[in-house]
């Protein structure tokens, strides 16, 4: 048939995500998440993705611990985490209004590892709350050739809301 599927009435799970979080005694918390429809083409370079040849393999999305209110560092989190780049990178997926995620998550920071990678990073924020900040350490599984490498990334993020007005109405949000 036209898409060279051989049962075109079948149907795959394109979004299925089990994820399990929490704290323990108010100081750590911790979430596993997993990506249950994760599709991997069996035969990539070789043949287009079919469904004779597309497999499902769990994904690890966030699988990490983290300290709270370590002095001088925020909150730490060793583990399998986002990295600190871009909103769309950082916004769960249950909150985008989208299905998919923006363009240029796919193009700049998560075309091979899906924006997850290996680290530790540091999170905190003013009294305020309305500056914040994040950064880290990563190990990159693979590049963008989609070759193991045995490098480190670091990365960061900082965001403010100079502006907050009419409770909310009007503001300014940068980052």
């Amino acid at each position: 048939n036209a898409t060279s599927t051989t049962n075109s009435g079948a149907s795959l799970l394109r979004r299925a995500r089990f994820k399990f979080d929490g704290s323990i005694y108010e100081a750590v918390d911790y979430s596993i998440e997993f990506d249950m429809a994760n599709s991997a083409n069996d035969n990539k370079g070789l043949q287009s993705p079919t469904q004779d040849n597309v497999a499902n393999s769990p994904f690890p999305c966030n699988v990490w611990m983290q300290i709270r209110d370590v002095p001088l560092f925020g909150h730490v989190r060793i583990g399998n985490q986002v990295k600190p780049i871009g909103m769309t990178n950082n916004t769960y997926q249950g909150f985008l209004p989208f299905m998919e995620r923006a363009d240029n998550m796919d193009a700049f920071y998560g075309p091979f590892d899906e924006g997850f990678d290996p680290g530790i990073s540091a999170i905190g924020w003013t009294a305020s709350e309305r500056i914040a900040w994040r950064y880290g350490i990563h190990r990159p599984l693979k590049n963008s050739a989609g070759i193991a490498i045995n490098r480190y990334t670091v990365s960061g993020r900082i965001t403010a809301l100079p502006i907050l007005e009419d409770d909310g109405r009007r503001l300014l949000h940068v980052g």
